[in-house]
């Protein structure tokens, strides 16, 4: 006589599926899934990111921590917080930095860094670790911002490019 012939096959052939499917499953997942970085699967035509990312891009770091999937993207920017309605283009923006609502981050034309023309150069704002920038600014380009700025720091509500404000010693 044979006794439980149908509930030990139907375990046995569970676990032949349940190995099959881990090694099927790692080849196709592995085409699927990526841990070297984050994919851009599209950019917004006409937004602040068109020309600069493109389709297929990957991300692998941010703020000089490795991003290997969103989740890690996330983490890596947890500490910065850029307001409503804010126009970034060409910026590299620390970790840490709280950028105010309605800014515009590289308006206008390419000048020469006064601070350093080497630098901070490429059309980009850079905005340093911690630093803080106000609500409704307007930075241009090869700029340079580091600490707590306040509206006080910009002349009519603006940094033209070029420029920089360095507010050495200050953090949030």
């Amino acid at each position: 006589r044979v006794y439980f012939a149908g509930p030990m096959f139907n375990m046995g052939l569970a676990a032949i599926a349940l190995i099959l499917m881990m090694f099927v499953g790692g080849f196709v997942a592995s085409d699927v899934y990526t841990s070297d970085g984050m994919e851009i699967t599209s950019v917004i035509p006409s937004s602040p990111s068109d020309g600069v990312l493109s389709d297929g891009m990957i991300i692998q770091g941010v703020n000089n921590k490795t991003v290997r999937n969103y989740s890690s993207y996330v983490v890596a920017m947890n500490d910065t917080k850029i307001g409503d309605n804010v126009t970034v283009e060409k910026s590299i923006i620390a970790e840490a930095c709280d950028i105010g609502s309605n800014s515009v981050l590289g308006f206008g034309d390419e000048v020469p860094s006064k601070y350093n023309a080497k630098i901070y150069a490429f059309g980009l704002v850079t905005i340093g670790e911690s630093s803080v920038v106000p609500e409704g600014v307007r930075i241009g380009k090869n700029t340079a911002i580091v600490g707590k700025t306040t509206m006080d720091d910009y002349q009519d509500g603006v940094l033209a490019g070029g420029e920089a404000i360095i507010k050495a010693g200050d953090s949030k």
